[in-house]
């Protein structure tokens, strides 16, 4: 996985963990396998996350559903204040 080089190493490490905790079941795989797309940027206006979770250093991980299939968008960025 390449990480943008500002991004922090504890953001960087927590957002290994989490896909590799996802890679651990065979229904997430083949959902990962399709179109989904890791972007480190906040969600655009107007779309609306299906879930966020809280990463380290005030960052958050955000995913947006983009098609009826399940195809999505997960999203690294920093909260803002």
């Amino acid at each position: 996985m390449r990480f943008p080089p500002n991004l922090p190493q504890s953001v960087q490490m927590a957002v290994e963990s989490y896909f590799e905790n996802l890679l651990e079941n065979e229904t997430t795989k083949c959902w990962l396998a399709s179109n989904t797309q890791l972007l480190f940027h906040a969600v655009p206006d107007g779309d609306i996350p299906e879930y966020t979770d809280s990463l380290a250093e005030g960052y958050s991980l955000s995913l947006v559903i983009t098609s009826d299939e399940g195809e999505g968008i997960f999203y690294v960025a920093k909260n803002q204040d």
